[in-house]
């Protein structure tokens, strides 16, 4: 069998990369790095800013670095992104888990029986809800079968001990952002509006807006927080990230004083990083939102003077940033 891609050793991968023109300052720091953090990881990552391309804006073949690009600017970009990725995941969860105690609270509140999270009548019986109900119950029976009988210790065994059931605000803390995404989708109307509605209380009061968020933009918002938390949590490239299933932008327009980012968009634009903050600011708290964009901006001042070849600013661009970017999240107020 033909092997096209074979091993390398470390000093091998740092000659190949200077023979396509990348500058090595210090061979035995990009070996440490290399031999830390993978090739792939590191070069096939984050190369792509950093590689020439042709008139027509297709990279050369064979590769070549930008004149002048140092192995420092592509190790910085992969620093950056992993510190990016750490600072999103962190808001993520607490949306997250926000979603969770919203969710299992008003299930409860209009279904008090033990297990009736697990019937079919008490979910949406919309016919076009019917496979994400099934899966739903699937999931949280398969959850509950792992973990009763899991050789360690764990909330859902204990709650079977010495209660004999497990109530869904227990079961909820268990579940993937995917199975998460099933039980909300799986809810009927009332209550998917209910929690919509808790949301909607806190945005309206913090910003004096009169907008409220609606099931089918809580439902995009689910999807596109959940497609960029798997980016973080399985630590791929999150900086150029834009999602392969597009949302309907359109919809936010409503939101912003300066809604150019958003404004006649088309159902296929890209939905990138930015347009996660954008989302992301329309269910965190106020307080956590202010912080979670000043780590932004922490970071960028960090990294922004580390690279030569190819501006900070080109970088943001690939993001989503357009200009003034802290400016264009300004929400649209009553007057």
């Amino acid at each position: 069998m033909k092997n096209d891609r074979p091993f390398k050793t470390i000093d091998e991968q740092i000659d190949g990369l200077i023979s396509r023109g990348l500058k090595i300052e210090n061979r035995g720091h990009t070996y440490d790095v290399l031999l830390n953090n993978n090739y792939y990881s590191v070069v096939n990552g984050y190369k792509k800013p950093f590689i020439k391309k042709d008139p027509h804006g297709n990279f050369l073949v064979p590769e070549r670095f930008l004149d002048n690009c140092k192995f420092s600017e592509l190790f910085a970009l992969y620093k950056y992104d992993n510190e990016l990725k750490n600072l999103f995941f962190k808001y993520v969860i607490i949306f997250e888990s926000r979603l969770k105690t919203l969710v299992a609270y008003r299930f409860c509140e209009a279904h008090r029986n033990p297990y009736d999270y697990l019937s079919v009548e008490n979910y949406s019986q919309e016919t076009r809800d019917l496979s994400n109900v099934l899966t739903n119950i699937s999931n949280l029976s398969k959850k509950i079968d792992k973990n009763k009988n899991a050789s360690y210790d764990n909330s859902i065994k204990h709650y079977i001990v010495k209660h004999e059931n497990v109530p869904l605000w227990v079961l909820v803390n268990f579940l993937t952002f995917g199975e998460l995404q099933f039980l909300f989708l799986a809810l009927d109307k009332d209550l998917k509006e209910k929690i919509c509605k808790d949301f909607s209380k806190r945005f309206k009061e913090t910003y004096n807006s009169k907008e409220k968020i609606d099931v089918e933009e809580m439902q995009m918002i689910i999807k596109s927080i959940n497609l960029f938390r798997n980016v973080c949590a399985h630590d791929e490239v999150l900086y150029n990230y834009c999602l392969q299933k597009k949302i309907k932008l359109s919809l936010f327009n409503k939101y912003y004083v300066d809604n150019s980012k958003f404004k006649n968009i088309s159902k296929d634009s890209k939905t990138d990083i930015f347009v996660l903050i954008s989302l992301l600011k329309l269910v965190l708290q106020n307080k956590e939102f202010k912080e979670f964009i000043c780590a932004i901006k922490s970071i960028h001042r960090k990294y922004q003077g580390s690279f030569k070849c190819v501006p900070f600013e080109e970088l943001l661009k690939m993001m989503g940033f357009p200009e003034s970017w802290e400016k264009r999240l300004d929400i649209n107020t009553i007057a």
